[in-house]
């Protein structure tokens, strides 16, 4: 609930006050910071990791069992239905590969963002607000980025990796 006001927030700013380039900038720069922490992140994984280490199970499986020998589940007349199988977890090298795509695209996209905001900064240095910014007040331009660059950034990030890949 907080995220939706706080994005209901930065988009009235943005038709209000602030041409859309300056949250593009403010986007680039939040993805940013969330590309180096998960870089920090990755490499504390991966400095901590012993190589060839495995999980070895300590309880025989059912799959595993040979067929001549009985199962503990065989001898109930009341079968319950398997469990689904757990949800694979994407490996960090991907999470941190998604980070990075979305980062490169959103660098590519900043110079074309740039003369606008140097001539938004002029006219604050010279006329203050004084004289309105007649610039690009359409949030629907980077609510896109915003969204993406909030749901990449939360905790919850590896759920909607998912959903992109």
């Amino acid at each position: 609930m907080a995220t939706l006001v706080s994005m209901g927030v930065i988009f009235l700013v943005i038709f209000v006050l602030v041409p859309w380039q300056v949250a593009f900038l403010g986007c680039w720069l939040i993805h940013f910071y969330t590309c180096a922490a998960s870089l920090a992140e990755l490499s504390l994984l991966q400095a901590h990791s012993v190589p060839g280490a495995e999980a070895v199970p300590l309880v025989s499986l059912p799959s595993e069992l040979s067929p001549n020998s009985e199962s503990p589940s065989s001898e109930r007349t009341d079968e319950e239905p398997n469990p689904p199988p757990s949800v694979a977890r994407i490996p960090p090298i991907q999470v941190v590969n998604a980070h990075l795509h979305l980062l490169l695209l959103m660098t590519w996209l900043l110079p074309l963002v740039a003369p606008v905001l140097a001539v938004w900064v002029r006219t604050l240095a010279t006329a203050g607000l004084t004289t309105p910014f007649d610039g690009d007040h359409n949030f629907l331009y980077v609510a896109p980025f915003l969204v993406l660059v909030e749901a990449l950034g939360g905790s919850d990030a590896e759920r909607y990796i998912k959903a992109l890949l």
